[in-house]
């Protein structure tokens, strides 16, 4: 099923669909309130208006059969330059879901080898998760290296809640 899957950065015409994941992702798959849900929908579809030329904020989408099934967003975070530094950004790995019927096979996996050529493009140093059992095992299955180094799962001494990778 892995090689039927089409792996991509997010369209405008996605918006509806990236709101649909990000209400399941917050709300844990559970029963919709359908008012509550409508009006999340209208404003996440207002916040994000033109995704594809937003350049701090990446979404990655995986498709089976035309309909997206998983998501990953890479957030940008400009760093004050330093002379011993050549790069300027790191990411913040957030929004990553799968929907039920598609984990465990590997989607997320093939999302993140993804996004792994878009950030060396990118030329960002660092990918900032936040950890949970899931994220850790993808991204050391991954081996994920930026930029040709290997940064590691690591929980950073000075935050707790942050993995480095």
């Amino acid at each position: 099923m892995i090689n039927k899957i089409t792996l991509r950065r997010a369209k405008t015409s996605d918006i509806n669909t990236l709101a649909e994941l990000r209400w399941k992702l917050c709300t844990d798959d559970s029963p919709n309130n359908t008012i509550k849900k409508r009006k999340f929908i209208e404003e996440f579809c207002t916040t994000l208006p033109n995704i594809e030329n937003n350049d701090n904020c990446l979404h990655f989408v995986a498709e089976y059969n035309g309909k997206i099934i998983s998501v990953l967003s890479i957030i940008k975070v400009t760093k004050i330059p330093s002379p011993n530094d050549t790069y300027h950004q790191y990411g913040y790995l957030t929004n990553v879901y799968t929907l039920p019927k598609f984990r465990n096979k590997g989607v997320g996996g093939a999302l993140l080898e993804k996004i792994k050529n878009d950030l060396e493009i990118q030329k960002l140093e660092l990918l900032i998760v936040w950890p949970s059992a899931v994220i850790v095992n993808v991204v050391v299955a991954q081996d994920v290296k930026i930029l040709g180094r290997f940064f590691g799962v690591w929980f950073h001494l000075f935050f707790p809640g942050f993995l480095w990778i």
